[in-house]
């Protein structure tokens, strides 16, 4: 669990997590090709853009935390539920600024919306004195590392704020009885 990702098997986790069909299509990157056992999900990550097209794919490396939340920010666009950019007040982060031009727009729609909180996106508190928050250091840590732990933590709690927003009541009436 403790284990970092790589940006291969984040491809997996997001094509199997929210049922993208793995494509046989001509790779967009000088390192993937057929043979690679994630090539299929890179490919459809990239045909519906989740992934960018680019020289690299780099399938080895981490996967960082502010890639993690694009991902997640891209495959909510491509499902439909990105309906204008959001805003969020993040002054209390103290690194709001090394977040990647590419994440801010995901970083503030996924907070403004109640997808991610500070300690779902990587995040951490820096508290200096627990009875006043007002000292408070709260960091993204954009760059950092995804464990195996925290994207199944951070995926759960995403479906879970994510049903609770978008699904439908059951009415009493309309209900299966189990019994």
């Amino acid at each position: 669990p403790n284990n970092t990702l790589t940006r291969a098997e984040m491809a997996t986790i997001f094509c199997r997590m929210f049922n993208v069909k793995p494509l046989t299509i001509q790779p967009c990157f000088n390192d993937v090709t057929s043979a690679d056992w994630y090539y299929g999900n890179v490919m459809a990550l990239v045909e519906i853009g989740v992934l960018k097209e680019d020289t690299l794919f780099n399938p080895n490396a981490l996967v960082s935390q502010e890639q993690f939340v694009a991902m997640l920010y891209r495959m909510l666009d491509n499902m439909g539920y990105v309906n204008e950019k959001a805003e969020f007040d993040f002054n209390r982060y103290v690194d709001i600024n090394s977040v990647s031009s590419y994440a801010k727009d995901a970083y503030a729609y996924l907070f403004a919306n109640n997808y991610a909180g500070y300690y779902t996106v990587g995040a951490e508190i820096i508290e200096n004195d627990y009875l006043d928050m007002a000292d408070d250091e709260y960091r993204l840590n954009p760059g950092a590392p995804v464990s195996r732990s925290d994207c199944a933590a951070r995926l759960d709690e995403f479906t879970t704020s994510f049903i609770r927003k978008n699904a439908p009541a059951v009415k009493k009436k309309t209900a299966p009885n189990v019994e």
